[in-house]
């Protein structure tokens, strides 16, 4: 398996864990958030419709910060 293969197999759990991240820090109860994970497994623009319009504006700032250094981690493993 070569480090693209291993980014590609990783992404599923990377998009997990940002989308907990994120709508705990919106102030999502952990019912909701775990509702909110199964629906992106699914039918993922959906979700992320649903959840971009949930979401404060300060946090997109702060997602947005946290996504550059995760692309730049994945630059260091490739």
């Amino acid at each position: 398996m070569d480090n693209h293969d291993k980014i590609e197999a990783f992404k599923p759990v990377l998009a997990q864990v940002l989308l907990h991240g994120i709508l705990k820090l919106s102030g999502v109860n952990d019912d909701k958030i775990k509702r909110a994970i199964e629906l992106a497994k699914v039918a993922p623009k959906e979700a992320f419709l649903i959840i971009y319009k949930k979401i404060k504006p300060k946090y997109l700032y702060d997602l947005s910060i946290l996504l550059r250094e995760i692309h730049q981690m994945q630059q260091t493993l490739i």
